[in-house]
């Protein structure tokens, strides 16, 4: 399944909401994990407190706004505007369970 994640990264003073493409997840949780992974600057470090996930000591945090699944027929038109990140690969990046 192919999803459209929402994220809010807050380092500091600082605040942006991006969003993650992500394709092959094999439901919305793990579409979540690998956008949350793909973003982090250091995914093998992640610290999860009720759905917010810190990295590097505190100074970032990662928060799923919002999950939209994307139909195939749609993910073409999206991939053209937009790099799309295989949950397979954004998963192998973990190396400790979060849950």
């Amino acid at each position: 399944m192919n999803y459209l994640i929402d994220i809010r990264i807050h380092a500091g003073e600082y605040e942006k909401t991006t969003q993650s493409l992500i394709e092959g997840a094999k439901d919305r949780e793990q579409a979540e994990k690998a956008a949350i992974l793909g973003e982090a600057h250091d995914p093998t470090n992640l610290e999860n407190d009720s759905g917010t996930f810190y990295g590097l000591g505190g100074e970032f945090a990662y928060v799923v706004r919002g999950v939209t699944e994307v139909p195939e027929a749609d993910l073409a038109v999206l991939k053209r505007y937009m790099y799309a990140n295989d949950a397979s690969v954004m998963l192998s990046l973990e190396e400790k369970d979060y849950e």
